[in-house]
């Protein structure tokens, strides 16, 4: 399937970016290995806007809720490489994860990073 958008990560940046490419129609695919990054370890977050006080889990579960009120479809997979079609260089992306192909004409990279044990 051809995706006008494949976002690289599903944290709060990686969720934000995927709503707004649904809201403008585009067809979009969220490609993580969980909903949340590093927010899932906080116990009680309250110092977001609009929340007094809220787990980690919940704030994710309900930025994943809303994403998909829009249509934004979700694939629980790591990627593995993004590189560029030669047929359309700069135009069109292959993104591999073990399990699949995806292509898209955009890839948005949100992935964040993994915390040292």
């Amino acid at each position: 399937m051809l995706y006008d958008t494949v976002v690289v990560g599903g944290s709060a940046a990686g969720i934000a970016a995927a709503l707004y490419s649904a809201r403008q129609g585009l067809k979009t695919l969220v490609l993580t290995k969980d909903i949340g990054g590093q927010m899932l370890l906080t116990n009680e977050i309250q110092n977001y806007p609009g929340i007094i006080n809220i787990t980690g889990f919940d704030l994710a579960t309900k930025f994943r809720e809303q994403a998909e009120l829009y249509g934004v479809d979700f694939a629980y997979e790591e990627v593995i490489s993004v590189d560029e079609e030669k047929e359309c260089p700069g135009l069109c992306f292959n993104v591999r994860t073990a399990e699949k192909e995806y292509n898209t004409t955009t890839v948005i990279l949100a992935f964040g990073k993994t915390p040292k044990d």
